[in-house]
């Protein structure tokens, strides 16, 4: 059995201008801010 590392936890506290989205949830060919935060933390986390 793989030993797995402890689990953080970490709050985000996020602001945002929505005129440039189509809403928070991730939409299918549209830009949302769950698809930008996901994104962003994909490269934050190398995952």
């Amino acid at each position: 059995m793989e030993n797995l590392e402890p689990c953080q936890r970490v709050l985000l506290t996020i602001e945002y201008d929505g005129s440039g989205f189509y809403g928070w949830q991730r939409q299918e060919k549209l830009r949302s801010v769950q698809w930008e935060v996901e994104k962003a933390l994909s490269k934050v986390l190398g995952r």
